[in-house]
């Protein structure tokens, strides 16, 4: 049903696929597995024909071709989609071909209910023997949802609505690109689950970096790196006896995160956060929440998806007014100059592509940042990146997170950046302000775990050296476990909360006890609260 014969793909110069050939036949699933970075997105977006090369013309009027350009095969369902015309992949996309895409963020219209987005595809596909609450009891998603509008999903509903909506027109082929990369391990459960529905009608391919997942869920699998598949075979042989070094790296890799070595810090208070609580439409998402945060400490907010960790996040970074409670910074980290913020913060968003200017480069994303951080606010709507300080501060920032530093990636559009590397992008975007604190939202939720043990690094370096605070969200305790000093567990509210607290010695496993706020603490310091 997918068979590829020596696809290729590259823009510019710079190769971004090479010679794959690839063949998926009806009810099976082909895992795609890579680090961030080796092509994986990009291979699904040229599937749909979601990457297009077209002549376009400079002022002198003369013709150039800009873009990507690819050559080789790609019979999808019958057909060549990269010699299809417009008309027939319009056709093609939905009803033949489904993509269940990595920026959740972006996939559903934030105005419309989900029961209208249900009601949206019934209508474009002539669905007419099924109502949207059918819908949602075949995919087991709670009725209630169907009032929310996207704002009000968890990651891991949006998901499983995204291949409920993917699913409805019956596709021949899914792809789905990381479908699970950024929730939590019950999250991750449901949506493998959802996956499964209906799978032998169709063929798959996951595009994932978790070789958990590719293990135990698919037929065949296909590693791939810079661009070319270096090895597959079914998920038995390479568990067993991997051929390839970049397999043995992947499969075999231990499953915990780089360890790191946590003392206590015994610096200032930096932040408090008293009291705080918050609600969307009525709905609590936090309530009563205290705790500090100390110079060069980092505290690891955990939890399921949907139980308030990014509306956390933004509250602290000021993205969104307070309801209830206060956010205290230290007088010691105002900023010299007149500035709106109380101190330097480098956000990280959960989001990266929604975070990023998407007709940027790499280079002038990064020459914003340093333009913002040095008060140069008239070089933002073009910011200048020749001179030999500003490309050196660049380079230092790529380095510090393993990205490329060469000119092929430094010209390439931030829109052309896979979802790991546009994450990696964002915390380099936060080095170069030189932040005082780092409020990072999941920052390794897309990368593989080379990749997030390098961020991970970099992070514990910066909270060491620079005595940086930094308010980690995650959904990995391995992540937490292996930077931060300390940790707090949020779960769902429904009663009162109750919270407890935890020596890190003593683990920070908590029952998943829905109806309670746990905070789980590593080391001795209680819940700080204002003083009076």
């Amino acid at each position: 049903m997918i068979e590829l014969r020596n696809l290729s793909l590259s823009v510019g110069d710079t190769a971004l696929l090479q010679d794959i050939n690839l063949s998926v036949a009806t009810g099976e699933t082909l895992a795609l597995l890579g680090p961030s970075g080796a092509g994986k997105s990009s291979l699904a977006r040229l599937l749909l024909r979601l990457l297009e090369g077209q002549p376009s013309r400079t002022l002198r009027h003369k013709a150039r071709h800009r873009g990507f350009h690819w050559s080789g095969q790609a019979i999808v369902a019958g057909t060549d989609v990269l010699s299809a015309s417009v008309g027939q992949m319009r056709h093609l996309r939905g009803n033949q071909i489904g993509l269940i895409t990595q920026s959740l963020s972006d996939a559903l219209n934030p105005q419309l209910t989900m029961r209208a987005h249900v009601a949206e595809v019934l209508a474009l596909h002539q669905i007419t023997d099924i109502t949207p609450e059918q819908v949602f009891a075949t995919f087991n998603l709670p009725h209630g949802l169907l009032e929310r509008r996207p704002a009000y999903l968890s990651g891991g509903e949006v998901q499983r609505v995204l291949i409920a909506l993917s699913l409805l027109p019956k596709p021949k082929c899914l792809i789905l690109d990381e479908p699970t990369a950024a929730l939590d391990p019950a999250n991750q459960a449901l949506t493998v689950k959802a996956m499964a529905h209906g799978r032998a009608q169709r063929a798959q391919i996951l595009i994932t970096h978790d070789p958990a997942l590719a293990l135990s869920v698919c037929d065949h699998i296909a590693v791939l790196d810079q661009g070319r598949i270096v090895e597959t075979g079914t998920p038995r042989d390479l568990q067993r006896q991997p051929q390839h070094p970049k397999s043995r790296a992947m499969i075999q890799q231990p499953r915990d995160t780089a360890p790191g070595t946590v003392t206590a810090p015994s610096g200032p208070d930096v932040l408090r956060v008293h009291q705080l609580s918050h609600s969307y439409d009525a709905r609590p998402v936090l309530r009563n929440l205290s705790f500090s945060l100390r110079a060069g400490e980092c505290l690891a907010v955990l939890g399921p998806s949907g139980c308030g960790k990014s509306t956390l996040a933004r509250l602290v970074a000021g993205m969104e007014p307070l309801q209830s409670g206060r956010i205290i910074w230290s007088e010691a980290t105002r900023p010299a100059r007149p500035s709106p913020f109380p101190c330097q913060i480098g956000y990280v968003s959960q989001f990266p592509h929604r975070a990023l200017t998407a007709h940027f480069s790499v280079a002038q994303t990064l020459a914003e940042a340093l333009s913002l951080s040095q008060g140069r606010l008239r070089w933002l709507l073009r910011p200048r990146h020749s001179d030999p300080a500003t490309r050196t501060a660049i380079c230092n920032a790529l380095t510090a997170v393993s990205l490329p530093t060469d000119a092929p990636f430094l010209a390439r559009l931030t829109r052309d950046l896979s979802g790991g590397e546009a994450q990696r992008l964002c915390l380099a975007c936060a080095l170069l302000v030189q932040p005082q604190v780092i409020i990072a939202d999941e920052p390794t939720s897309s990368l593989d775990q080379c990749a997030a043990a390098e961020v991970i690094k970099t992070l514990s370096d910066l909270k060491q050296r620079a005595a940086i605070s930094i308010l980690l969200i995650t959904h990995a305790p391995a992540v937490a476990q292996a930077l931060a000093d300390q940790q707090l567990t949020l779960r769902q509210i429904s009663p009162p909360p109750a919270a407890m607290l935890r020596r890190a010695d003593q683990g920070a496993n908590v029952e998943p006890t829905p109806s309670l706020i746990h905070a789980a603490f590593m080391g001795d310091r209680p819940v700080r609260r204002e003083r009076s």
